[in-house]
């Protein structure tokens, strides 16, 4: 083997460590951030109980959001208290909520992607939360 054939051969190798190493980095940034929606479902709930209130936690685009739901619309609207309003890589369309006594009001989940991975984070009838790879939903 020649010196030009080694590097060629070194280069190969270092460039598929390179991509295999971005592709962890990538899983591991979005696994945090699915586990960063879980916590967030998961004050939303406590803030439930705590202020025995209905809490309303629904997704935007790029943003996770939930409020006090003062008229029972089952959305956040102008007024009602913001609990929180976090920028996370989530897809828009989810509608979850949390009676005065902590319960979910229908199962459902939050599905985030980041470079053409997904995680769902679903929430159970019973008030279990669970990550499940891919967006595939939680049925």
């Amino acid at each position: 083997m020649t010196l030009l054939e080694v590097l060629l051969v070194a280069g190969a190798v270092a460039l598929t460590a390179l991509a295999v190493s971005g592709r962890s980095v990538v899983l591991y940034a979005l696994r945090r951030d699915a586990a960063e929606a879980q916590a967030l479902l998961e004050a939303a709930r406590h803030e439930a109980v705590r202020k025995e209130a209905l809490v309303v936690v629904r997704s935007l685009p790029g943003r996770l959001e939930a409020c006090l739901d003062e008229n029972a619309s089952l959305a956040c609207e102008a007024g009602e208290a913001l609990l929180f309003a976090r920028s996370l890589p989530v897809e828009g369309g989810a509608l979850l909520a949390f009676n005065a006594l902590g319960q979910p009001l229908r199962a459902g989940g939050l599905v985030l992607e980041r470079a053409g991975s997904q995680v769902t984070v679903c929430l159970s009838p019973g008030g279990a939360l669970e990550q499940r790879p891919g967006g595939g939903g939680c049925g």
